[in-house]
């Protein structure tokens, strides 16, 4: 499991929680996943050089393409849920539920950035 929250002064955490309790603090590089996608996800984040100076909308689109690289294993399924944090407040986002008025972004609207941002095809190279 992944825990985040903040500390009095505002500062984020970021925590793994692992099956047999044993918890690691993962705030640095501030990404982490679980789950049996998890090797492919990682790739994904690294290989974005996906850290935490970047903005919300590029966090969640990053994060969106990573889920896709985990779905390649058989036990990742295809619906989405997010939730943004920040102090104070949060923001659920979800393929299930309407998109909340005010969000940063919607799950459609990071779909449809694939098409511009995602890796190109190479078949057609000669």
């Amino acid at each position: 499991m992944i825990v985040g929250g903040f500390n009095a002064i505002g500062q984020a955490f970021l925590l793994h929680v692992e099956g047999d309790g044993i918890i690691t603090n993962i705030g640095f590089p501030g990404f982490g996943a679980i789950g049996s996608g998890l090797s492919n996800a990682m790739f994904w984040l690294s290989y974005r050089n996906q850290n935490l100076g970047l903005t919300l909308k590029t966090s969640a689109y990053h994060a969106l393409e990573a889920k896709i690289m985990a779905e390649s294993s058989p036990f990742v399924n295809e619906k989405l849920d997010v939730l943004v944090a920040a102090r104070g407040k949060w923001t659920f986002i979800s393929d299930s539920k309407p998109v909340p008025e005010g969000a940063a972004f919607n799950l459609n609207e990071l779909r449809a950035m694939l098409s511009v941002y995602r890796p190109k095809c190479t078949d057609d190279l000669k």
